[in-house]
Parts: C-alpha cells; structure tokens; sequence
C-alpha cells in the first residue's frame, strides 16, 4: 500500500517549488549568466557621481552590456570603473553620461557608440564624458542674466536722458501714425496719374527698343517721332506740377508734423531715462530685482533647496523582501512579508506581516498525585506531570526604526506585535548579518529572545538559521526545548521592481 504524503511534507514541497520559481525570475531580472565571468574593465572621470552606486548598470542602445563594478575618488572626481560583458564592442570614439529613468527614475550610464573602427579594450578610459546639467546651476545663470540686464538698463540711462521722454515718445507714435495716414490718401488721390506717368515711361522704353533693332531706319523714325516724345515730355512735366500744386498744403502738412514728430521723440527718450534710473534706483518691481542682492540671493536659496530635495528623492531607496522560516520541532513554516523604506543609508523603516501558524505559545503545567494500596504494606505513590500548550495571536505586525553605526545597527519598536528592541551585525560587504531580538516582555513568562544568522548571495536571496524563545521558562526547566529554524527569502528594491515591470510583457486585450 502506497504511503499517503502527510501535509507538513506538502507544504515543504510547495516552499522549494516557489523558491525554485522565483529564483528563476530573479536570475533573469538580474541577467545572470552561470559559467560566465569573463568580460573587460573600462573606467570614466565624472566632476560628480551622486545616485551612482556598484551594480549601476550600463546601457548602450537601450541594452544592458555590464555593470558598475567599482568607483574611487580621483583628484576631486570619481573614477567609475565599470565590467562589460564578454564580445561587447564599444568604439573608442563613443561617449558616455549619466542619464535617469525619469524625473526620480534610478541612475544608469548610457553609451553613445562612435564611428571609429577601433574598439576600447581591457584597462582603456572613455575620453568623451557627457555631464548633464543640475537645477544648482540655475542659480548661477539667473545672476548672470540680472546683471546683464542691469548693464542695458544702466545704459539706456546713459543715452536716453531727460525727463519729457514718455510724453515724446507717445507724441512720435501719434505724428509718425498721421504722416502715413496722409501719404496714403494722397497716392489714393493720384492714383490716375500715376497710372498716366507709368503709360509714358513705357511708350519711351518701346520706342527705344524700336531704335536700337531696325538700326538707322529706327533712328530715322526715332528723329522724326522726336516731336511727339517732347509733347509726351510736356504732359508729364505738366502732370508733376499739377501735382505739386494740388498736395502742395499735404506736403507743407506732412514736413510740419515730422518737425513736431522730432520733438515729440525727444520728450519720449526723457521718460525713458526717467524709467531706466528708476529701476536703477530700485523702485518698482523690476528694480528692486535688478538692485536687490537679497532677493537674488533667495531665488539661489530656493533653487538650492529644489536641487537637494531633488537629491534626497533619488537617494531614497525602497526594498520589497519575502522570509520564510521552518521550525524544526513542529515542522511548520513560519512567513514574513515586509516592506523597507531607506531615506539614507544609515537609516531606514521597515513594517513587516508575519504569519505565525504557531502565534504566541502558552503552556500550563499541572501533575496529579496517584496512591495505591493505601496504608497497606505496597502503597506507593505515581506523580504524573501533564503540560498543555494553547496557540493564540497566529497573525502578527511589526514595525522598527533602524539606525547604523559602521557595521552595527540598532532597531526598535514593534516586534511581532509586542514591544522590543533588535541589533544587526554586518560583516562582510553586508553579506552576512547577526541579529538578536528582545520582544514580549509583558507576558507570564521570560522576555522572548530570538538569535538568527543571514547570508546573502545572489544579490536578492539569503539563507538563515537560528533559534527562537530559547529562555523560556519551560526551556530553562529542562521541560521544553529552543524553537530551532532554518529558511530563507528574496527581496527586491525599486530599480528591480521597474525593471520587472518593463520586462513583462503586458496583454492585448
């Protein structure tokens, strides 16, 4: 008969599956390549490397072909060195910057290939670095261009002195507006003959061609027309003095007003002068910015303060993480869901949701006395000690603070829905951390106490072992012992999770 499998060994079977798969998927976000670890270092100096951190990645025409391996300051600025994947040719012409996904998108670096038939080979330096801008040199711009427009206004003072000048100016307008209101009725009115000196002009230039093609007859012919061409000439002389005559008060009208105009203008370049050393002065809006060093001075705080706002959103980082943890004794599996956000690196908040199938444990001991052959010469007494273990709280909260010193973090706050406190030792590049945690001291029974060890590889996976309220009472009695673990997890931070998001392809409905 086949051996039914019980369901703590489905459940077991159900965690490796699931930890199977999701490795799978973090091995293909993360681009790994097993039996792969050749490839080539190059490096870039760039003035600033902030948002930069090792495993940046690198993207040429939109592909990722390596990582951030290493950075180092260097004469005041950052060496990045960076390890491409084996075949990548780059041209050594090409250039490369630090680009962002998005306003508070991740930092990665982007090479534009060049046109050079040579490649950059192991240990080369890019000699093309692109800095994109910051909001700080704003600041420095908006100071430039306000002393630049002090200097025009301080010279229009200069050249359009006076105090008339608004007036003359409005007065220019208005001459300069009935001038050409004349000049347009008097062509309206002329318009005839006009049209009779063009007919003219033509007849002549006729004629002359005539001359110039039939030679001596045309000049013969020109010779004899000569009559008729001083009679044309006669008209058009008469023309142009009947049209003097008639536009002559037009004419008169329109000298006097551009006299008038030329005075209007003088009164107009006054109040100018008298506008540019008000500014100058600092009255009104526009001169108090020119003039006032305070208020440009604010303006350069105020960008200041948009650049490092800007700066603290790109750093903030946020982890996504899955533990799970087998105890060995009841052969259960215990699971964490947390969520991790990290303004700074020596900072961070984390709230976790914990599914204890074992909740919080309560034992009762009790022993019943048994006589027999009471008063008889075998009486002997049996002394039966019976314990009863009740489970209660299964679903539980937590929520820390945290803080680190070099290699030691301090934390606290809620512990599995109970006050306590924790303390985290990092060693090894953060790759293997101890932990000890003090939480429950409320209860009936010790203060529970809960040692673990995590280590980290994969760059998203760790394993951990560890025991749990191993100073229990019942423990120390002897009557119990330690909760002994082992498990595991995956986390994820914000530039994976956008790079899943970008990765997966979405359906079409």
């Amino acid at each position: 008969m086949r051996k039914k499998i019980n369901l703590e060994t489905k459940v077991g079977l159900f965690f490796v599956a699931c930890f199977i798969i999701v490795a799978y998927i973090s091995l293909k976000l993360g681009n790994y390549e097993f039996g792969e670890t050749g490839g080539y270092t190059i490096s870039a100096l760039f003035p600033s490397a902030a948002g930069v951190n090792e495993e940046t990645p690198v993207l040429m025409a939109g592909l990722r072909i390596g990582m951030v391996s290493g950075m180092k300051l260097e004469g005041g600025q950052a060496r990045i060195l960076m390890q491409i994947k084996s075949g990548t040719q780059i041209p050594d012409d090409s250039s490369i910057s630090i680009q962002s996904r998005g306003f508070l998108g991740a930092r990665y670096f982007e090479i534009s290939p060049g046109k050079s038939r040579k490649s950059l080979r192991d240990g080369d330096i890019f000699s093309n670095v692109s800095v994109a801008g910051e909001l700080g040199a704003l600041s420095a711009q908006a100071g430039d261009i306000a002393e630049d427009l002090k200097a025009i206004t301080a010279n229009l003072r200069k050249v359009l002195g006076g105090e008339e000048g608004e007036e003359g100016v409005r007065e220019i307008f208005n001459a300069l507006q009935e001038i050409s209101s004349r000049l347009a009725q008097t062509l309206e009115d002329n318009q005839a003959r006009m049209n009779a000196i063009a007919e003219n002009i033509q007849t002549m230039t006729q004629n002359v061609a005539a001359m110039s093609q039939e030679n001596r007859v045309a000049i013969r012919e020109a010779i004899a027309a000569m009559p008729a061409i001083a009679t044309n000439l006669q008209i058009i002389s008469q023309n142009l003095a009947q049209f003097t005559n008639d536009n002559n008060r037009e004419i008169n009208d329109a000298l006097k007003g551009l006299a008038e105009s030329t005075e209007s203008l003088k009164g107009a370049l006054a109040n100018i002068n008298s506008i540019t050393r008000k500014v100058d002065e600092g009255q009104g809006t526009l001169g108090k910015l020119i003039n006032d060093t305070e208020t440009i001075d604010e303006l350069g705080e105020t960008l200041d303060s948009i650049n490092d706002f800007v700066g603290k959103i790109r750093r903030f980082q946020t982890y996504v993480g899955y533990r799970g943890e087998w105890w060995l004794n009841e052969s259960d599996l215990k699971s964490y869901l947390s969520l991790r956000l990290q303004p700074r690196e020596d900072k961070w908040y984390s709230i976790s949701l914990i599914d204890d199938p074992f909740g919080r444990l309560s034992k009762t001991t009790t022993y019943t006395t048994t006589t027999t052959d009471l008063g008889g010469p075998n009486e002997h007494t049996d002394k039966e000690k019976q314990v009863k273990r009740e489970y209660t709280d299964t679903f539980k909260f937590s929520a820390q603070i945290a803080k680190r010193w070099h290699f030691l973090v301090f934390r606290g706050g809620l512990l599995e829905s109970t006050g306590g406190v924790g303390t985290d030792v990092l060693l090894f590049d953060d790759h293997l951390s101890l932990s000890l945690e003090a939480f429950d001291f409320g209860g009936s029974d010790n203060p529970r106490l809960k040692a673990y060890m995590d280590f980290m590889f994969l760059d998203h996976f760790f394993i951990t072992a560890g025991a749990d309220d191993f100073i229990a009472k019942a423990v120390l009695n002897g009557d119990d012992n330690p909760h002994w673990l082992v498990g595991g997890g995956i986390f994820f931070n914000d530039e994976d999770i956008t790079a899943l998001f970008t990765r997966v392809p979405m359906p079409n409905f």
